[in-house]
């Protein structure tokens, strides 16, 4: 499995992720085969995130976005001439309320759409709307939303067991069972669906048909009618999209916004990328605007007047917007109603073909610009031990001499000794960084 579940449970339901998402997708042998990144847009008052096409998905978008009435995080794969008669497949869900879909373990990539054929064609896909029964998961669905299928109502599909189908077929263990509900609807469906026999006027649970595999996963067949002499096999279900998969999401960090952003602009649905310095003096001296620095960029995209305008990102006293003014205020034309000291987030447009997708940071400058190791002569004198331990190994090895240490002890004190001369601030406190200092003369586990 890729996933460990070792992660403690991130209860901070109300965090965003305004600079994106990384999902990792692990083959059915656990290994990590691509992790794929995801920028977010705005439309109205919903976010949704966008991954690049890779391996598992070629082609069309994958897309990430809430589904309030479900109460839970979507991962669809849209594509218009893959699906057919449909455009779009329900690839991934992971239920919670959570603001931002960072999850280590919950991200359910099985059995999500089923592909429902009727005598032998393709009518549509059954979405997954979280109902669970007997550890499976139960579909419910109407098949007049199928053109080409008869007009059944109240259908479900759930792993169990059927009195229909112990009478005529002698098969007491569960199986995949395709039913109709007499007068219940989807909604009103009464647990334990064993327990519908019949004998309440027109609450029967009529049988269409089963899967004899009694070791399926998912509902992966052609049902068999109830009896022998009942009708051929008319209803076909088939798991759609890639199976065998498990998946992470990971909220991307924003990095710092200090001295420069990236910005992602869409246009006609395609992708272009801006590094945007903040303003600056003739002096190098960082402006601001109301309380907070801002920053300007070209806008030179095809399309554009010429000579090409200048946008402005800056704080309006409320929240980060975009203008092509400093001067004119309450022109704006995207907004993302963030007030934090750098403008992260999604700003939204009300135009489809047009707008800002997401604001992010930059990779924050090395540590060693502005930490100043300390024990600078311990350090100087453990360089040189470690050079005389090199040099010792090297002349014993000549001779095939395996005596007075060994190339993974050099190893593990070069890395003490290097993340010592440039420490990261905020990352080690004083207590793990004697603890790396007395490893270089100890055998100790910090």
């Amino acid at each position: 499995m890729g996933c460990s579940c070792d992660k403690n449970i991130n209860c901070n339901n109300g965090e965003e992720c305004p600079c994106g998402l990384s999902l990792k997708l692990y083959n059915s042998s656990g290994d990590l085969l691509e992790t794929l990144s995801g920028y977010g847009y705005s439309i109205g008052d919903e976010n949704y995130f966008q991954f690049e096409q890779g391996i598992t998905f070629p082609t069309g978008t994958l897309l990430m976005s809430y589904n309030d009435s479900l109460a839970r995080w979507e991962l669809t794969h849209n594509d218009n001439s893959l699906y057919l008669p449909d455009t779009s497949m329900l690839f991934g869900t992971y239920t919670t309320d959570a603001l931002c879909p960072d999850t280590d373990c919950d991200l359910d990539l099985s059995c999500n759409t089923l592909e429902f054929q009727f005598v032998g064609a393709s009518v549509g896909g059954i979405e997954w709307q979280g109902d669970m029964y007997n550890g499976k998961k139960l579909y419910r669905f109407n098949t007049d939303d199928y053109p080409g299928s008869p007009n059944w109502e109240n259908c479900i599909i759930y792993w169990g067991n059927n009195l229909t189908m112990q009478n005529n077929n002698g098969i007491s263990t569960n199986r995949w069972l395709f039913v109709i509900l007499g007068i219940y609807t989807l909604e009103t469906i009464p647990f334990p669906l064993e327990q519908l026999d019949g004998t309440d006027p027109g609450a029967e649970m009529n049988l269409l048909g089963y899967l004899d595999d009694p070791s399926l996963e998912c509902s992966n067949g052609q049902f068999q009618p109830p009896s022998t002499d009942g009708f051929p096999p008319r209803v076909t279900t088939v798991p759609e999209g890639p199976q065998g998969y498990t998946g992470e999401v990971d909220k991307v960090e924003c990095e710092c916004c200090d001295e420069q952003i990236s910005v992602t602009v869409l246009l006609l649905n395609i992708e272009y990328d801006f590094i945007i310095d903040v303003a600056k003096d003739l002096n190098d001296n960082v402006l601001g605007f109301n309380g907070k620095q801002y920053y300007s960029f070209t806008y030179n995209l095809p399309g554009a007047p010429v000579p090409n305008p200048t946008y402005y990102i800056y704080f309006n006293g409320n929240e980060w917007v975009v203008n092509d003014s400093l001067a004119v205020p309450g022109g704006e034309i995207h907004e993302n109603g963030g007030s934090g000291d750098c403008p992260y987030g999604f700003y939204s447009k009300s135009t489809w073909d047009e707008s800002i997708i997401q604001i992010k940071g930059v990779e924050c400058f090395d540590c060693c610009d502005y930490y100043t190791p300390r024990f600078t002569n311990f350090i100087r004198k453990q360089r040189a031990i470690l050079v005389d331990d090199t040099s010792y190994i090297k002349r014993k090895e000549v001779f095939g001499m395996k005596c007075g240490g060994d190339w993974e002890d050099i190893f593990r004190k070069h890395l003490i000794i290097d993340t010592l001369s440039c420490l990261p601030y905020g990352v080690l406190c004083e207590e793990q960084e004697e603890c790396l200092i007395e490893n270089l003369y100890k055998n100790c586990n910090c």
